[in-house]
Protein backbone atom coordinates (compact mmCIF):
# COMPACT_ATOMS: atom_id res chain seq x y z
CA UNK A 1 0.00 0.00 0.00
CA UNK A 2 1.74 3.15 -1.24
CA UNK A 3 -0.12 5.52 1.08
CA UNK A 4 0.88 3.65 4.22
CA UNK A 5 4.49 3.32 3.06
CA UNK A 6 4.93 6.98 2.14
CA UNK A 7 2.95 8.38 5.07
CA UNK A 8 5.60 7.17 7.51
CA UNK A 9 8.34 8.77 5.44
CA UNK A 10 6.96 12.28 5.71
CA UNK A 11 8.26 12.54 9.26
CA UNK A 12 11.83 11.57 8.33
CA UNK A 13 14.41 14.28 8.64
CA UNK A 14 17.33 14.19 6.24
CA UNK A 15 19.06 17.11 4.58
CA UNK A 16 21.52 17.14 1.69
CA UNK A 17 23.96 19.08 3.88
CA UNK A 18 23.80 16.53 6.71
CA UNK A 19 27.02 14.74 7.60
CA UNK A 20 26.63 11.09 6.55
CA UNK A 21 27.66 10.05 10.05
CA UNK A 22 24.45 11.63 11.38
CA UNK A 23 22.51 8.81 9.69
CA UNK A 24 24.93 5.86 9.63
CA UNK A 25 24.85 3.21 12.35
CA UNK A 26 28.68 3.23 12.24
CA UNK A 27 31.28 5.95 11.70
CA UNK A 28 32.64 6.66 8.21
CA UNK A 29 36.10 8.22 8.27
CA UNK A 30 38.58 8.90 5.48
CA UNK A 31 41.83 7.69 7.07
CA UNK A 32 43.94 9.60 4.53
CA UNK A 33 42.83 13.01 5.84
CA UNK A 34 44.53 14.18 9.01
CA UNK A 35 42.56 16.57 11.17
CA UNK A 36 39.61 16.99 13.48
CA UNK A 37 36.54 14.79 13.09
CA UNK A 38 33.69 16.99 14.32
CA UNK A 39 30.56 18.00 12.41
CA UNK A 40 31.00 21.80 12.72
CA UNK A 41 32.30 22.50 9.22
CA UNK A 42 35.35 20.34 9.71
CA UNK A 43 37.47 19.40 6.69
CA UNK A 44 36.98 15.65 7.28
CA UNK A 45 33.19 15.61 7.38
CA UNK A 46 31.62 13.80 4.43
CA UNK A 47 28.18 15.23 3.71
CA UNK A 48 25.35 13.78 1.63
CA UNK A 49 25.98 16.63 -0.85
CA UNK A 50 29.54 15.30 -1.33
CA UNK A 51 28.18 11.86 -2.22
CA UNK A 52 25.76 13.12 -4.87
CA UNK A 53 28.34 15.50 -6.37
CA UNK A 54 31.11 12.84 -6.32
CA UNK A 55 33.37 15.04 -4.19
CA UNK A 56 33.33 12.80 -1.09
CA UNK A 57 36.90 11.56 -1.31
CA UNK A 58 35.60 8.01 -1.82
CA UNK A 59 36.98 6.04 -4.73
CA UNK A 60 35.95 2.82 -6.41
CA UNK A 61 38.27 -0.14 -6.24
CA UNK A 62 37.79 -3.26 -8.34
CA UNK A 63 36.51 -5.84 -5.85
CA UNK A 64 33.97 -7.62 -8.02
CA UNK A 65 35.94 -10.48 -9.59
CA UNK A 66 35.64 -11.44 -13.22
CA UNK A 67 32.95 -14.01 -13.89
CA UNK A 68 29.53 -14.63 -12.35
CA UNK A 69 29.42 -17.80 -10.33
CA UNK A 70 33.20 -18.09 -9.88
CA UNK A 71 34.50 -18.36 -6.29
CA UNK A 72 35.09 -14.90 -4.85
CA UNK A 73 33.13 -13.14 -7.61
CA UNK A 74 30.66 -10.48 -6.56
CA UNK A 75 28.73 -10.73 -9.83
CA UNK A 76 25.39 -12.45 -9.32
CA UNK A 77 22.53 -13.18 -11.67
CA UNK A 78 19.54 -11.35 -10.21
CA UNK A 79 19.64 -9.98 -6.67
CA UNK A 80 22.87 -10.20 -4.72
CA UNK A 81 22.92 -12.44 -1.65
CA UNK A 82 25.15 -9.78 -0.05
CA UNK A 83 23.13 -7.08 1.69
CA UNK A 84 23.91 -3.43 1.15
CA UNK A 85 24.73 -3.22 4.87
CA UNK A 86 27.30 -6.01 4.55
CA UNK A 87 28.82 -4.41 1.44
CA UNK A 88 29.07 -0.93 2.98
CA UNK A 89 30.56 -2.16 6.25
CA UNK A 90 32.95 -4.44 4.38
CA UNK A 91 34.17 -1.62 2.13
CA UNK A 92 34.29 1.32 4.54
CA UNK A 93 35.18 -0.10 7.97
CA UNK A 94 38.74 -1.07 8.92
CA UNK A 95 38.98 -4.84 9.07
CA UNK A 96 36.15 -5.22 6.53
CA UNK A 97 36.36 -7.84 3.80
CA UNK A 98 36.98 -5.23 1.06
CA UNK A 99 38.58 -2.48 3.16
CA UNK A 100 41.72 -0.84 1.79
CA UNK A 101 42.42 2.68 3.05
CA UNK A 102 44.49 3.80 0.03
CA UNK A 103 42.28 1.96 -2.45
CA UNK A 104 38.90 3.07 -1.11
CA UNK A 105 39.67 6.73 -0.36
CA UNK A 106 41.39 9.69 -2.00
CA UNK A 107 43.81 11.85 -0.02
CA UNK A 108 41.51 14.84 -0.66
CA UNK A 109 39.18 16.48 1.80
CA UNK A 110 35.45 16.22 0.98
CA UNK A 111 34.15 18.88 -1.39
CA UNK A 112 37.59 19.49 -2.90
CA UNK A 113 37.98 17.21 -5.96
CA UNK A 114 35.52 15.50 -8.29
CA UNK A 115 36.04 11.79 -8.91
CA UNK A 116 33.12 9.64 -10.04
CA UNK A 117 32.63 6.62 -7.78
CA UNK A 118 29.81 4.09 -7.81
CA UNK A 119 30.26 3.71 -4.07
CA UNK A 120 28.92 7.26 -3.60
CA UNK A 121 25.56 6.11 -5.03
CA UNK A 122 25.76 2.86 -3.06
CA UNK A 123 26.25 4.83 0.14
CA UNK A 124 23.28 7.11 -0.69
CA UNK A 125 21.15 3.98 -1.13
CA UNK A 126 22.43 2.67 2.20
CA UNK A 127 21.52 5.98 3.87
CA UNK A 128 18.00 5.60 2.48
CA UNK A 129 17.84 2.10 3.96
CA UNK A 130 19.15 3.33 7.30
CA UNK A 131 16.83 6.33 7.58
CA UNK A 132 13.67 4.58 6.34
CA UNK A 133 14.28 1.14 7.81
CA UNK A 134 13.36 -0.34 4.41
CA UNK A 135 15.88 -2.68 2.81
CA UNK A 136 16.37 -1.84 -0.87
Amino acid sequence: DTASTTSGMSSLSININDPVNKHLPWKLDNPLIVGRINDAGDKKVIRISHLVSHTSGIRDRWIWGNEPGKPGSLYFPGDSPITLDEMMRGYFLPGGRWYNARGNFQPNRPGKNYQYANFNADLVGYLVETVTGIQL
